[in-house]
């Protein structure tokens, strides 16, 4: 019963006896069958949701040992790591390294594994695009582009890569110059048009067009705001349009999915 379950953050007398007793049970059942991986994976979780950092990332990395050619261990872990990351600046673990260090490390393991995989620099790009309180733009785009050399035909990269630069020059704007962040509007410009034409039906770089123009381009070139900001306008009709028609073929997929 959902409601007998551990809490994570109540500190409530009865929540404190079910995290106990749940840590108590998980225990005993790794004692039993110290190989059984879904008893390791949840004692982890378990340490993880306590905040038992050092006894969870044990659980995390014993999977990874069993399973070296698991692509998806390495993004497990690789998040766990990342759930105490602050940032680049918080205090390094046992070993020297910091969280952020340690997740890093294990997006690159999972690349090493299989270099010719697109999704291990998909990860890691956009761990680095997620960082907080300022994401390592270049960093994420670097992967971003290698991704893009292995899937040169797949709109979600470019799409990924025209946010990335708009996200750097938005975010950025106070911090580098006007000159760059033109820079930064063209190669965002024009990685979200290669979307497009790879996918006219995928809405959401119709979306990041018209954020663009409005958000940047209209600031960025002044004498042209009224053009851009119209042009805006128009790209926020056309995401429209191809949102309707991926709701209107995912109502069809599932209503002959229904008929079969």
């Amino acid at each position: 019963c959902i409601r007998d379950r551990y809490q994570p953050g109540r500190e409530s007398p009865d929540n404190i006896e079910k995290r106990d007793k749940a840590l108590d049970a998980l225990k005993k059942a790794y004692e039993i069958d110290p190989t059984n991986k879904e008893i390791i994976y949840s004692l982890g979780d378990m340490y993880d949701k306590i905040r038992d950092f050092e006894e969870a990332e044990k659980m995390y990395l014993k999977i990874v040992e069993m399973e070296p050619t698991k692509m998806e261990n390495y993004y497990v872990v690789a998040q766990f790591y990342t759930r105490y990351a602050g940032g680049t600046e918080e205090e390094a673990t046992d070993g020297g390294k910091t969280p952020f260090q340690k997740a890093e490390e294990m997006y690159m393991r999972r690349i090493e594994v299989d270099p010719e995989d697109p999704k291990g620099y998909a990860y890691i790009a956009q761990f680095y695009d997620n960082l907080t309180p300022i994401p390592e733009f270049d960093k994420a785009n670097n992967f971003h582009m290698i991704r893009a050399k292995r899937e040169p035909d797949n709109a979600e990269v470019w799409y990924a890569i025209g946010v990335n630069r708009w996200a750097k020059a938005h975010r950025l704007q106070n911090m580098i110059s006007a000159a760059e962040q033109k820079k930064l509007a063209d190669e965002s410009e024009a990685a979200l048009q290669k979307a497009i034409e790879m996918d006219p039906s995928y809405p959401e770089p119709y979306a990041y067009m018209s954020v663009l123009n409005r958000s940047l381009k209209a600031r960025l070139w002044p004498e042209n705001a009224a053009r851009l900001t119209q042009e805006a306008a128009q790209w926020a009709e056309k995401f429209q349009v191809a949102r309707k028609r991926e709701a209107d073929r995912r109502r069809v997929e599932q209503e002959l999915r229904g008929i079969r």
